[in-house]
């Protein structure tokens, strides 16, 4: 029994390793826009096969790309009337999401999940107050540092995370 459920166990994080997760900062200002990064791949893809769905930290829901088609129906209230996509890209691989007028309570974690393509995308969206908050922040000679280490950390998180939850269920 044991040695079956470490067989279902390594089969189940080589599946995981199917899933490209990535992670981006973007900073945006209270009652601005920001363009929140998503794209895939465009070999082989029709729009019938499009299902993207952002989320914000994990549970709300944003915006839905269902079959190619842009679907509101589920997104919630405070995303109303403020986020664009450009439908037009789709097949392109872009489904990169604008988010408009923006609040201090849309700071946090952007999911945008491709499913046919087994990609998660992750924007962490940092909201200030107005443009001279994000400059001082910086000094003038200084550059915005890479958070590229936050990427692979991010990552191997999320495939610890997921290994556990399997070793639990095949408990």
């Amino acid at each position: 029994m044991t040695i079956m459920i470490v067989r279902l166990l390594i089969v189940f994080i080589l599946n995981v390793g199917l899933l490209e997760v990535s992670s981006k900062v973007m900073e945006g200002v209270i009652g601005g826009s920001v363009l929140l990064p998503c794209s895939g791949n465009k070999d082989q893809r029709t729009i019938q096969d499009i299902n993207v769905y952002w989320r914000h930290n994990e549970s709300l829901i944003v915006y839905d790309i269902i079959k190619g088609v842009e679907s509101v129906e589920s997104q919630e209230s405070e995303y109303k009337d403020r986020t664009v996509t450009f439908s037009k890209q789709y097949s392109e691989g872009n489904f990169s999401l604008q988010l408009r007028n923006l609040k201090e309570r849309d700071a946090g974690t952007y999911s945008c999940f491709i499913t046919k393509e087994g990609i998660q995308l992750e924007v962490e969206l940092l909201v200030k107050g107005g443009i001279s908050q994000i400059n001082s922040t910086l000094p003038s000679t200084e550059k915005p540092k890479d958070k590229s280490n936050k990427e692979v950390q991010i990552g191997s998180e999320k495939i610890v995370t997921i290994a556990l939850l399997a070793i639990a269920i095949l408990l």
